[in-house]
């Protein structure tokens, strides 16, 4: 254990080191030495929050799809809304990002998506006007997202977002 000449760093020192010998200390040991009640109840506290921004969202789930579109498009068929949220729920993107999409280019639109994305074309992009109207249109409009990509690259627009 180190000694220092100066009674302050010495202190310091001590206070510090109190707790970390058996390696790190939880959150739980630092409370208890700090006098605090962080309310864990006996649980570890876990190791990163639910709004860590450098956490990346889940993909979501068949499930949660299905319950989605069975909202969004009551008059469907079950059936065929079960086949689409398996389709939907295979791009493997987050629950928000699927809402956005089926909102912009509807139920059935999973493998175009999937194509936009091959070629940058991003959601933010989608009100992009191109030769008139906006890349939204001439998706649900039939046309490929190779097409879009090509559109707004001859007119120099970059769709990636």
């Amino acid at each position: 254990m180190p000694r220092f000449d100066d009674p302050a760093l010495q202190a310091i020192y001590d206070y510090l080191a109190t707790g970390y010998r058996s390696g790190r200390p939880d959150a739980a040991a630092i409370a208890a030495r700090e006098g605090l009640k962080l309310g864990l109840g006996g649980r570890r506290a876990a190791r990163r929050s639910k709004a860590d921004p450098t956490r990346r969202p889940r993909p979501a789930t068949r499930q949660t799809v299905l319950v989605f579109l069975k909202d969004y498009a009551p008059t469907m068929r079950t059936e065929f809304l079960q086949v689409q949220a398996a389709r939907w729920a295979g791009l493997m993107l987050p629950q928000k990002e699927i809402e956005h999409w089926i909102r912009a280019l509807g139920v059935t639109a999973a493998s175009q998506v999937a194509d936009c994305r091959r070629y940058g074309i991003g959601l933010a992009s989608l009100g992009t006007v191109l030769d008139g109207h906006p890349a939204r249109r001439w998706l649900r409009g039939g046309e490929c997202a190779a097409a879009v990509h090509a559109r707004a690259a001859a007119a120099g627009i970059d769709l990636s977002s």
